[in-house]
Formats: C-alpha cells, sequence, structure tokens
C-alpha cells in the first residue's frame, strides 16, 4: 500500500513503480514481481553509502563520481563497513547477503 497525502492508505497498481530510483536493486528495476528481501538489503545499503558519503542518492553519487570512485571515497569508513557495504550493494543479488541478520552479524564480528 502506498500512502495518500491525507494519511490513508491505497493499493498500488500493477505496472506503477515502486521505490525511489536511487535506492531501488537493480533486479526491481527489471521485474519487481521477483525480488526478495535481498532488494532491501541493496536498497539500505544504498542509502547507507548516499548518507555516508553525503549525496542524495546513491545513483546520483556513481552518475557523479562512477562506482569506482565511489568505492574508494570509502576509504574513510570503517573497514567492516566497507565489507558489509560492498555486500549490500552487489548488482547480483545470489552476492548479497541474504538476511538483515546476516548483515547485523557481520557488523558484530568486528
Amino acid at each position: 500500500a502506498k500512502w495518500s497525502s491525507g494519511g490513508q492508505a491505497t493499493l498500488t497498481r500493477t505496472g506503477s513503480g515502486m521505490g525511489s530510483p536511487g535506492f531501488v536493486a537493480p533486479e526491481q528495476l527489471e521485474d519487481a514481481k521477483r525480488v526478495d528481501a535481498r532488494a532491501d538489503l541493496y536498497s539500505i545499503g544504498a542509502t547507507w553509502v548516499a548518507l555516508i558519503l553525503g549525496m542524495d542518492s546513491l545513483a546520483a553519487l556513481v552518475a557523479f563520481r562512477g562506482l569506482a570512485l565511489v568505492e574508494s571515497d570509502m576509504g574513510q569508513v570503517h573497514p567492516a563497513w566497507r565489507g558489509v557495504l560492498s555486500g549490500l550493494l552487489q548488482t547480483d543479488p545470489d552476492r548479497r547477503p541474504r538476511t538483515a541478520r546476516a548483515v547485523l552479524a557481520a557488523l558484530a564480528a568486528e
């Protein structure tokens, strides 16, 4: 459901877009019906990177700097977080962590 400005829930429509484009997992852009929790994990990673590096979205950051430079910009980030963020931002969902619990465990291990 989406929320209207009056606070009422409205149903989404088939074929309509969901999510903010700068934070949506690549597979969600291709076929939103075939996504799982790993798409949400991608979005969390994209949000964290954008916040850490001070941009409005990961897409804007990548367009401005290029993905390789974004990764080099993360040198200021604690190594445990760099590894987690790199895992969350894998374009292939099979290479991402499978659950939020796995992400928390990776962070707690450091």
